[in-house]
């Protein structure tokens, strides 16, 4: 498993470093392990979270439509209710 973390402090900087991150990332990512952790998942990489949850994902985006049907818990990349 691999995180990029990057700070900055201008706003107006954003497309720049977040840029810089996502290359250097995938620059590297031939030397990780291709695990990943959701908390560190930027909210436009959603796809990545069937990679972090595996087998499991299917049986998580029921007991989410179950549970979750408003869509309460989506601040982040996780598990898209199934339809």
């Amino acid at each position: 498993m691999m995180n990029v973390h990057v700070r900055w402090q201008d706003a107006a900087e954003d497309d720049r470093f977040i840029a810089w991150a996502r290359e250097f990332f995938d620059r590297t990512e031939t030397h990780a392990n291709g695990a990943v952790y959701s908390n560190f998942m930027p909210e436009d990489e959603t796809g990545r979270a069937k990679g972090a949850f595996g087998a499991a994902y299917a049986r998580l985006a029921d007991i989410k439509a179950h549970h979750d049907p408003a869509g309460l818990t989506r601040t982040h990349a996780n598990v898209v209710a199934s339809a």
